[in-house]
């Protein structure tokens, strides 16, 4: 598997063609290896969360390669959230250019491999997420040109998650986290659900670790883990998770390398350098659009500060703001 060429070379001298699209940011398919590709039915508004991640969206193009065509570059329109590196494409949209993308994606991986770069994916399908797809899992191979028994074994109608969050009996006098064995041992019919925290009643102590990390990363639920190990390890107790939750609205989750993503007020943070405690932070992008006023835009941008603790970084974070920005440069 020696001198595997980008497709990005092979078909340089059609890039002019790429210039004419009106995109602030195109990937090819071999780039998606690096990426999660979420599947949506009609419309991305309806998704769970979206509220919640909108902010984080912008519009970029994916090219795909057709070689019998006239025109063998094209690019899609998709959404990218480039704070966790999923990129949402819509499912009837993805029907038509999987067989074109799915060969890219794999010259991605054979690239990776033979350059013996790590990547967390072994085949096109591991890019696929799946959970907002009503669709029978034959179904959906079907409409991928995939085989019966394919790898998309996890196609389901229904989100994992669900928006409830606190768990409790319905004469009980604790509050539980969905995953304790307490809630697993009630009668279903006596189990109450909300999405905040009941009143008059206490939380569970054997689970009230596990509740604080489901609302940090709401709603990043498949991050918990490795959130919980970064936070451990930066010695971040129960008490000091509880604060930035509570009084910051802090929110976490992890991105697809293992940097660790914080939202908190309106800006996005990226803490890389956890495995050897050798901290580097991050901030969102943005541009000045008047003397006191800003919008995001993609990516990360260095910011210089003098934290050698994540203890120190988290504290900083939930103290800045625009405004106290603008005020330090007036200085």
């Amino acid at each position: 598997m020696t001198g595997i060429k980008s497709e990005k070379d092979i078909y340089k001298d059609l890039l002019p063609q790429l210039d004419k699209i009106n995109f602030k940011q195109i990937l090819w398919g071999e780039d998606l290896v690096n990426y999660k590709l979420v599947i949506y039915p009609q419309r991305i508004t309806d998704i769970p969360y979206y509220n919640k991640i909108s902010k984080y969206m912008v519009s970029i193009g994916i090219v795909y390669i057709n070689p019998g065509a006239n025109q063998k570059v094209k690019p899609i329109s998709v959404m990218l959230n480039w704070s966790d590196r999923e990129i949402y494409i819509e499912g009837n949209t993805l029907h038509k250019v999987w067989k074109y993308l799915r060969t890219s994606v794999q010259r991605g991986i054979d690239m990776a491999t033979v350059n013996r770069k790590f990547i967390r994916i072994v085949t096109p399908e591991d890019i696929l997420v799946t959970k907002y797809i009503k669709m029978a899992k034959s179904d959906f191979n079907k409409m991928l040109h995939l085989p019966e028994k394919g790898r998309m074994n996890n196609v389901s109608g229904s989100d994992p998650e669900k928006d409830y969050i606190y768990y409790y009996a319905r004469d009980g006098k604790e509050y539980h986290d969905k995953d304790c064995e307490k809630i697993r041992n009630m009668m279903p019919e006596t189990v109450c659900t909300a999405k905040s925290i009941p009143i008059g009643i206490i939380p569970c102590p054997k689970c009230q670790k596990m509740l604080y990390l489901r609302e940090l990363c709401n709603p990043f639920y498949s991050d918990m883990k490795d959130v919980d190990r970064i936070l451990t390890r930066g010695k971040i107790d129960e008490k000091q998770v509880k604060k930035l939750i509570n009084n910051y609205g802090m929110r976490m989750h992890t991105d697809i390398d293992g940097n660790l993503i914080v939202l908190c007020n309106e800006d996005v943070w990226k803490i890389e350098g956890l495995e050897h405690e050798s901290f580097s932070l991050w901030h969102n992008n943005y541009v000045r659009t008047g003397q006191s006023d800003r919008k995001k835009t993609s990516g990360y941008h260095i910011h210089e500060i003098r934290k050698t603790t994540l203890e120190g970084i988290l504290k900083y974070i939930s103290g800045y703001s625009f405004e106290k920005h603008l005020e330090a440069e007036t200085l």
